[in-house]
């Protein structure tokens, strides 16, 4: 940034940091009311701007995005670290423009401002999509996990609980955790329980089907267990027949794999 830029800036920091200070209070959002009260917060920020914006991608830039990183890890308001960088944009212009400088100087101003906020404004949204994308990504590795999980109950014998509706998205998860489960565990039998799945269609019963189906390819004898009345009675009317062991509660099915397995 040009000599003379640095040298306004310098002249008139304090009310740079006033002004910024009370825009920040001025700001009327409800998320962003415990950031607006934290003065020592708001200093930092001021402060870690105000030399940044001297050296941009330097040492001093840097401490500024592992600061602004470490709020958003904290789950600090994207709306307050927008608003820090915007308002401290804006007072700069406001305060170079009472030189009254020419038009070729207003345009050059504005560039050399621009050409430290942009690419700032550029991380920050970066870091934070990164950062959710991979949030987001965590969460739905624990959701899938928790949506059909493999748990051993006894040697080389695992429970694969099922509760809501079976989606085809849902189904590929099934079947995958089925084998990840199979090989983790050494499984040779593995008890579906499908007492909290409302709806057991063609459409799901297919499903199943081909989940046992690759089970059976790695020498696991998969059980269909909880099969209520209203669902052998669907099944029945619609032609559908479980090439596989189905019993209607899951102790008949745990007794079926012990004596089995004896």
């Amino acid at each position: 940034m040009n000599s003379y830029i640095l040298k306004l800036l310098q002249v008139h920091q304090q009310e740079l940091l006033r002004e910024w200070k009370k825009d920040i209070h001025s700001i009327e959002d409800p998320n962003m009311e415990p950031f607006k009260k934290d003065d020592a917060l708001n200093e930092k920020i001021f402060e870690l701007v105000n030399n940044s914006i001297q050296k941009y991608d330097t040492e001093r830039f840097s401490e500024l995005r592992k600061f602004y990183i470490d709020l958003m890890e904290k789950d600090w308001s994207l709306n307050y670290l927008t608003a820090a960088f915007q308002i401290f944009r804006r007072n700069i212009l406001k305060i170079l423009l009472q030189v009254e400088p020419s038009r070729e100087q207003i345009l050059s101003l504005y560039e050399e401002v621009d050409g430290w906020f942009d690419p700032v404004v550029t991380h920050l949204v970066n870091d934070c999509s990164e950062r959710w994308q991979s949030t987001y990504r965590r969460q739905q590795e624990e959701l899938d996990k928790l949506t059909a999980p493999m748990i051993p109950v006894f040697r080389k014998a695992c429970i694969l609980p099922l509760i809501g509706n079976i989606s085809d998205d849902r189904a590929g998860i099934i079947k995958e955790n089925l084998l990840k489960g199979i090989a983790q565990f050494n499984s040779e039998y593995v008890l579906i329980d499908v007492t909290g799945v409302p709806v057991v269609d063609t459409y799901v019963a297919n499903h199943f089907m081909q989940a046992t189906e690759a089970a059976s390819l790695l020498g696991t004898e998969c059980i269909i267990v909880g099969i209520r009345p209203e669902i052998a009675q669907t099944l029945t009317s619609l032609g559908i027949t479980f090439n596989i062991m189905t019993f209607s509660d899951l102790h008949k099915g745990v007794q079926y794999v012990l004596q089995k397995s004896k």
